[in-house]
């Protein structure tokens, strides 16, 4: 390890910052069923896998507007958030809680997120349940 300057890695401090702010901004514009919100905060070519399988951005803000006044929105707390940067490139995992009138879910997100333009856009979405038993 002699001779490397670990002074000259940069500091990525007010990306996961700008990062974690507009995390919760976009899970709650989802949360509320806001497409419109959706549709500004992710790149065109965002994609969201699970379970359920694979959904371009289109599938996705298609089913996020006939949820809107189908489903209480949840009451979220999001955990164990870790941040890894490649440039203009960040690597978000975390523990989403979920917890509405409708039940409850814990999943572990990965989240791309890339800065374009110098502004930060999600362009992917990978949960995996949890199993809380």
């Amino acid at each position: 390890m002699s001779g490397q300057n670990f002074s000259s890695i940069p500091s990525h401090a007010a990306d996961e910052q700008t990062i974690r702010e507009l995390n919760l901004k976009w899970l709650k514009a989802f949360d509320d069923g806001n497409a419109n919100l959706l549709d500004q905060m992710e790149g065109d070519d965002f994609t969201v896998s699970g379970h359920f399988g694979n959904h371009t951005k289109q599938e996705q803000l298609e089913m996020v507007r006939s949820l809107k006044e189908k489903l209480p929105p949840p009451t979220r707390k999001i955990e164990n958030q870790q941040f890894r940067f490649y440039g203009d490139t960040a690597l978000v995992t975390e523990t989403d809680y979920a917890s509405s009138s409708d039940g409850s879910s814990t999943n572990m997100t990965t989240t791309l997120w890339v800065r374009r333009d110098g502004v930060w856009k999600v362009v992917h979405l990978h949960f995996t349940p949890l199993d809380t038993k």
